[in-house]
């Protein structure tokens, strides 16, 4: 039987032996595995290039605990973040594929909706075609960029920079699924007040920042607010570059 006392780090005052503990169950470990739950326990502590690769390879591997994820996601802002920075990790999926396989599904959606053969549809074809194919390029842009901004506003509320990653996933994800359902509306015709709900992804952001970050209340708006104007200007000149890249391809 293997010996795992090389994984018990000891305090150096006073030479006691620090109990692991599974940071997803709260089961006492005596391995690099709970027996409980299976979640290792070096798991949400990979460098990012492993994080990245070893999710890239399973994005299809979804199970049905990607629908206690997204009721998470979609209606408590904040507690997935919160959750899995806890260490909570097995119990959701990991925010790389659930963003991916929003993504996904937001991008079948969108391009049956822009479909060239429809009838129903309206506008330029091919800008509308160009732009859904675009769509998820623009995105992985912008989240660096979102993540930045949540470091250098919150960094003394959470320091660890990968933190910031996961949130600014999560909040992507809802936006896919926000944009999906506007389009399902327009597209019922269902008398709705535009300006209100656009007000949706502030509040849903504003409530994710409180749950996971806990500021101030006076710094909460100002800062989100702030972070919004600039995302907001970073998304302008993405789409502005874009269309400037679809007339020199059209033309």
């Amino acid at each position: 039987m293997m010996n795992f006392d090389f994984l018990k780090r000891r305090n150096i005052s006073n030479n006691k032996p620090i109990l692991l503990v599974c940071r997803n169950c709260g089961t006492k470990m005596n391995g690099p595995y709970c027996h409980l739950c299976g979640q290792s326990l070096f798991a949400g502590k990979e460098s990012s290039h492993w994080r990245f690769f070893s999710n890239a390879l399973s994005l299809f591997s979804v199970d049905f605990k990607i629908f206690r994820t997204i009721k998470l996601l979609l209606f408590y802002p904040g507690k997935l973040t919160k959750e899995y920075c806890q260490g909570h990790i097995i119990r959701y999926e990991h925010p790389f594929k659930l963003f991916w396989f929003i993504v996904l599904l937001s991008f079948i959606y969108f391009s049956y909706k822009f479909d060239p053969n429809s009838k129903k549809l309206t506008g330029d074809t091919e800008l509308n075609r160009l732009f859904i194919s675009y769509l998820p390029y623009a995105t992985l842009l912008l989240i660096p960029f979102f993540s930045f901004l949540l470091f250098s506003f919150f960094r003394k509320h959470n320091p660890i920079y990968s933190n910031n990653t996961v949130f600014a996933l999560h909040f992507h994800a809802f936006l896919y699924v926000f944009f999906a359902v506007v389009l399902l509306i327009s597209g019922l015709c269902i008398p709705v007040k535009w300006w209100l709900l656009s007000l949706i992804p502030y509040i849903y952001l504003l409530i994710a920042v409180y749950v996971f970050y806990k500021p101030k209340i006076i710094h909460l708006f100002l800062k989100v607010t702030f972070i919004l104007i600039i995302h907001t200007l970073a998304i302008s000149i993405l789409l502005f570059s874009f269309f400037i890249m679809i007339g020199t391809i059209i033309h």
